[in-house]
């Protein structure tokens, strides 16, 4: 599906493969929606990510510029193991979808202290609250997708 796919991608593209390139820019197309999960560095969203965007935005023989991103809508949410759960890195976050044209919900979520969030493996969020303040945005997130694409399928991809 095109979230493993762009993972994949993406990983191309910052080590500067130029194939990788094209393909992301293809499995960014495919995908609709996105929840774009950025940790926070220096105050801001990390350099790899920013990268990948910048990278996807560009013409290329099959896309004019910016079209890979138009009309998408996305949701934000960021986790920090600090006080500010990188609440910082959501507004430039925002910033960089918006003027690529992508309708990013409003509510954006920002886990602090979130090593003390999950069970001893990681994989479980054991804080009942934040479980269900990320859930509300999962549902916002499908409420808006069905308002603006009709019916919305459900795809899971945890490995990336």
């Amino acid at each position: 599906h095109a979230g493993g796919v762009l993972a994949g991608e993406l990983r191309q593209v910052l080590q500067g493969d130029t194939v990788g390139h094209s393909e992301l820019m293809s499995a960014v197309t495919k995908a609709a929606r996105r929840l774009v999960a950025s940790p926070e560095y220096n105050a801001s969203l990390p350099g790899g990510l920013k990268n990948a965007i910048d990278w996807a935005s560009r013409k290329s023989e099959k896309f004019a510029m910016g079209e890979v991103f138009k009309g998408k809508t996305a949701a934000m949410i960021t986790a920090s193991p600090g006080s500010f759960g990188g609440i910082r890195c959501l507004s430039h976050l925002r910033g960089v979808l918006s003027i690529l044209g992508v309708n990013v919900l409003p509510s954006e979520i920002a886990v602090t202290f979130a090593a003390d969030k999950f069970d001893g493996d990681g994989t479980e969020m054991m804080d009942e609250k934040m479980k269900h303040i990320l859930e509300s945005l999962g549902s916002d997130l499908v409420e808006m997708l069905k308002k603006t694409h009709g019916d919305v399928g459900f795809v899971s991809d945890t490995s990336a």
